[in-house]
């Protein structure tokens, strides 16, 4: 029999005490890591101001996660993305 705490799903309530719910807009993400932690860098790209000059990306948040994070993270987004389609 499967151990119930194990299948029986966490619930996670969030206070928003710094006006964060009303989000950030990014159109790129970089990611890098280590053997402990997985970094998140996102981003705006903005077009280049003048011809031959290169584009600009502005960071916007870094999120840093543990690797057990990042693959509970990486499974919620599948699920997610399942159901979109």
């Amino acid at each position: 029999m499967a151990n119930k705490k194990a299948e029986k799903k966490k619930v996670l309530l969030m206070k928003d005490t710094n006006n964060l719910s009303r989000g950030v807009f990014s159109n790129t993400v970089k990611i890098s890591g280590n053997a402990r932690e997985v970094f998140l860098d996102f981003g705006i790209v903005t077009p280049p101001l003048e011809q031959d000059t290169p584009e600009i990306t502005q960071l916007i948040s870094r999120i840093i996660l543990t690797r057990e994070h990042t693959e509970e993270f990486r499974d919620a987004m599948e699920k997610i993305l399942k159901k979109k389609k």
